[in-house]
């Protein structure tokens, strides 16, 4: 994490440990801030923000997909949603971090995020446009 992002971080955390963040939109943009964390007790405050902010406002949702799938990918569990991308250097290309294969497309949609095959479609998107520039 960036030293200006790890300010970031933690100001958000500060603000949300003094009762700060208050309005839906708050939740939201803390929840999106705390995502770019490498610490799981901050993706985890990620992913309670979101759903609170998901109880008015169902773009609170995918945020705390993201927040579950970072989660479980630093604990070096499959992710539920299939919300992680990592870039393998061997071969160059994205990949799908290890995703859970019991969770369905009803619980993905659920939550606000791609379905398995649309996730797969823009993984393949974002790997045609590696392939076109390599000569």
């Amino acid at each position: 994490v960036s030293r200006a992002r790890r300010k970031r971080i933690d100001q958000t955390v500060r603000w949300k440990r003094e009762g700060k963040i208050e309005s839906v939109q708050d939740h939201l943009y803390a929840s999106a801030i705390l995502l770019d964390s490498d610490r799981v007790e901050e993706l985890e405050m990620a992913w309670e923000l979101a759903l609170e902010a998901g109880k008015q406002d169902e773009r609170g949702f995918p945020l705390a997909a993201e927040a579950i799938d970072r989660v479980r990918m630093f604990n070096g569990e499959p992710q539920k949603y299939g919300t992680q991308f990592t870039f393998d250097l061997e071969t160059g290309l994205w990949v799908l971090y290890p995703w859970n294969s019991s969770t369905t497309d009803a619980e993905r949609t659920s939550m606000g995020v791609m379905t398995l095959p649309e996730t797969l479609d823009r993984l393949n998107k974002l790997n045609s446009r590696i392939k076109s520039t390599i000569p």
